[in-house]
């Protein structure tokens, strides 16, 4: 090392214990209590930007949680999705064009992402104006029912990423296959 560039670094970074020293704590730069609650007006812009500040140890990304039925594993091809969680876990989060068209009972193409078997499939969720459900169709049965074994009682759960504009899906219980045959057995 020359002595220009050992002159640049002393003078960037000086040896002096002083220098540590004189630096303030940060706990005397900010109000820790301050930063612990928001007011009802912070909460609001906060929930306005779709942000937040404050912290979460642990937050279960599974937001859209269902207990299959017969009628989302039949022939019917869909899963009924709850009116409220869709609107609250996805449809807030599609561009205006889009969420018009579900909402006017036009299937909109989403692709659901398979975390288990790290698949992706395209799919059609849509607004069924009869019965103000919506549904994930369009091979629903195929890629997902037979593909993934699943029966009544099975928990599966989703969330939407707003980032990629992407389902996740997951199997997060399974009804155990000795109880789904003493069931069988009893209705006979």
């Amino acid at each position: 090392m020359n002595q220009d560039t050992q002159k640049l670094t002393l003078e960037l970074f000086p040896l002096t214990p002083n220098v540590v020293m004189n630096v303030v704590p940060i706990s005397d730069k900010i109000d820790l209590a301050r930063m612990r609650l928001l007011s009802n007006e912070e909460r609001e812009e906060e929930q306005q930007y779709g942000v937040s500040t404050e912290l979460n140890l642990f937050t279960d990304p599974w937001t859209i949680k269902k207990e299959l039925t017969i009628t989302d594993i039949s022939y019917l091809n869909h899963l009924l999705l709850n009116t409220s969680t869709i609107h609250h876990h996805v449809l807030r989060y599609l561009p205006e064009c889009d969420r018009k068209i579900v909402q006017e009972g036009w299937p909109l193409a989403v692709d659901v992402y398979d975390h288990d078997t790290d698949s992706t499939h395209q799919m059609l969720l849509r607004k069924r104006t009869k019965c103000l459900y919506y549904v994930l169709t369009g091979g629903w049965f195929v890629d997902f029912v037979c593909r993934r074994a699943l029966k009544i009682e099975d928990e599966i759960g989703m969330f939407w990423d707003r980032f990629d504009s992407t389902l996740h899906f997951s199997v997060l219980s399974r009804e155990p296959v000795d109880t789904l045959l003493a069931d069988h057995l009893r209705h006979q």
